[in-house]
């Protein structure tokens, strides 16, 4: 067998040693250099952390919590670390799919953790670095109190989390990875401190209860504040102190007599109270980042969006955004949404209100400290309990409530008098089915019809699609959305047979989108742009009905239902459709001639 061997260079740091063994290629990078204290003397027995596809670090109270051996090494007495070689390639495949991943997935970042400091370097900065050197930042601190009302709180059990930026992020699909935890107990008179802190954006959650929907393991954060750290410096904060508690009780409402039972039963200690200020901007961010995905999809070249091998995708997306004028207007559009992503995270530390979070206590009653004049809304989520208390599992969400409410301006910054919400009664939620079953009837549904939209062309008036329209004719469902890598790599099967059934009267083919009802237009636009000429609809999201009963819990998922309304396919590929689809005419057919 011949092998062939060779090493790049890249910026004097990364070697990449290619194998070539019969006609196959697998890549291998080292990854070598120095640490240096903030002086600028050589840190040694120094800790390097590599993050990556395969494992994704823990810095608790400033060293490595799950430690990997391959990938958390020492430095020598000069500061030199050298990583052994790792191919990335097939960590890669993991988490390929959609579009925007392909886009945003580094292959690692680097750690560096000594008694004199911290620092953190994406695969990018440090690729470009030819020194080969990460220099170390100081530690920060902070020093905070921690009041309810007017009194201190003593005893608070206190997180401190720092947060990736989206250049830093190793698993695509974790948008709020954290790499970074530090905790504190507030004394006898509200006071905690913080050591050993990354510089950079760090927020602080207090502990408020051990949610048994969750086990005992699991924890439910009131979300405290936001803070700037900077390198060597102690910053100070002062937590609560500010606006009025508010209190209320949950009740179940009658429709619980008939709800299903639970063992053990369910108590309100399994119901988890969110509160809601109206200022809250992340909303609108993620709504501007959906926009900004569905303008990109309508964008692309047909080759790249449809194109099933990850590799070529990403390759031929990285062509189209460097040298075409439609490339480069979107990644203008992306660099000032990611100006207002760095921009959230102050923005949110300057907010009036952070949201809150509690736990019902048995009797349903609840106190949440701190909430300044204004508009909030009270969400509550009742969870069936867990079988065990000493495993964290999933569990159903059985019941829930939404509550607006106003706290009106009063004398002064902080007082104790509560503002009481009263009896607020809980509705039971229908447990979500599992998918729908061949020889089931299909339940009928109306959904908000998409309509196609064209350049220049203004929306048209408002119509619903309903399953019952259909009746006497065969209808393929496809549930899919537009951030779901799996459902454009079949779109090209959904084209061909599209192609073979369009002057079929008697078999309809219907695309559910989970969007949101904000982005009907934009997907009008998109299914044009795309050439997805069949019937379209819009769910509207998870909990919609039509997506809860046809059971309905990952996308893309086709369903085919006969013209007497049964289901005759559930779940099938394209391919069994079409399967089924030609020995249907073949049946018909023989029927006409009969």
């Amino acid at each position: 067998m011949r092998m062939v061997q060779w090493t790049v260079v890249l910026g004097g740091v990364v070697s990449a040693t290619l194998l070539m063994c019969g006609g196959l290629c697998a890549e291998e990078t080292v990854i070598s250099g120095t640490i240096l204290q903030p002086d600028g003397t050589p840190a040694s027995q120094a800790t390097v952390v590599l993050a990556n596809l395969d494992y994704s670090p823990m810095i608790w109270n400033g060293a490595v919590e799950r430690e990997n051996s391959s990938y958390v090494i020492t430095t020598n007495d000069e500061g030199y670390f050298e990583f052994p070689a790792i191919d990335f390639a097939p960590m890669r495949k993991q988490f390929t799919g959609s579009l925007r991943n392909d886009l945003h997935t580094p292959d690692y970042i680097i750690m560096g953790l000594h008694d004199s400091g911290f620092k953190r370097v994406t695969q990018k900065a440090w690729e470009d670095n030819s020194e080969q050197t990460l220099m170390l930042d100081a530690w920060g601190r902070i020093e905070g109190t921690i009041r309810q009302g007017t009194a201190p709180e003593p005893g608070a059990r206190l997180f401190c989390l720092l947060t990736a930026s989206k250049d830093e992020l190793i698993r695509p699909r974790d948008a709020n990875a954290v790499w970074f935890k530090g905790s504190a107990v507030s004394d006898a008179n509200g006071n905690f401190v913080f050591e050993k802190l990354p510089p950079g954006e760090i927020h602080i959650v207090k502990y408020t209860a051990s949610a048994r929907m969750y086990g005992e393991s699991g924890i439910v954060y009131d979300h405290c504040a936001g803070l700037i750290v900077a390198p060597g410096e102690t910053a100070h904060i002062a937590i609560g102190g500010k606006g009025r508690p508010v209190t209320g009780k949950l009740a179940s409402s009658a429709s619980f007599a008939s709800a299903p039972s639970w063992s053990p039963p369910w108590t309100w200690k399994d119901c988890q109270i969110r509160l809601i200020p109206s200022d809250e901007p992340q909303t609108l961010v993620k709504s501007e980042t959906a926009r900004l995905q569905i303008s990109l999809l309508a964008s692309l070249p047909h080759e790249i969006v449809e194109e099933a091998d990850s590799e070529k995708r990403k390759e031929w997306l990285g062509v189209w955004l460097a040298e075409t004028d439609e490339g480069r207007q979107y990644q203008a559009a992306e660099t000032a949404l990611a100006k207002r992503r760095e921009e959230f995270p102050e923005s949110r530390i300057g907010m009036k209100q952070m949201p809150k979070t509690c736990v019902a206590e048995e009797d349903g009653s609840f106190i949440v400290y701190d909430l300044e004049p204004g508009q909030w809304t009270l969400e509550a989520i009742l969870h069936s309990p867990t079988p065990n208390s000493n495993v964290r599992v999933a569990t159903q969400k059985i019941g829930g409530l939404t509550r607006k409410f106003t706290i009106d301006e009063f004398p002064g910054t902080v007082t104790d008098e509560p503002l009481d919400l009263g009896e607020l009664i809980v509705e039971p939620i229908i447990p979500r089915k599992s998918m729908i079953r061949t020889g089931a009837t299909a339940p009928d549904f109306e959904i908000l019809r998409l309509e196609p939209v064209s350049d220049g062309n203004a929306s048209k008036p408002v119509k619903t699609l309903q399953l019952s329209d259909y009746r006497g004719k065969y209808v393929v469902l496809n549930f899919w959305a537009t951030w779901c890598g799996p459902c454009w790599e079949k779109l090209p099967e959904l084209k061909a047979f599209h192609k073979k059934i369009a002057d079929d009267e008697g078999i309809v083919l219907i695309g559910i989108s989970l969007e949101e009802p904000d982005y009907a237009e934009m997907l009008g636009g998109l299914i044009v742009k795309r050439e997805m000429h069949w019937t379209h609809g819009l769910a509207g999201g998870w909990e919609a009905n039509v997506v809860r009963d046809y059971g309905v819990s990952a996308v893309p998922a086709l369903i085919v239902i006969d013209p007497e309304g049964q289901v005759v396919l559930a779940n099938p590929s394209v391919a069994e459709i079409e399967e089924f689809y030609h020995a249907e005419r073949r049946m018909r057919k023989c029927r006409m001639i009969l």
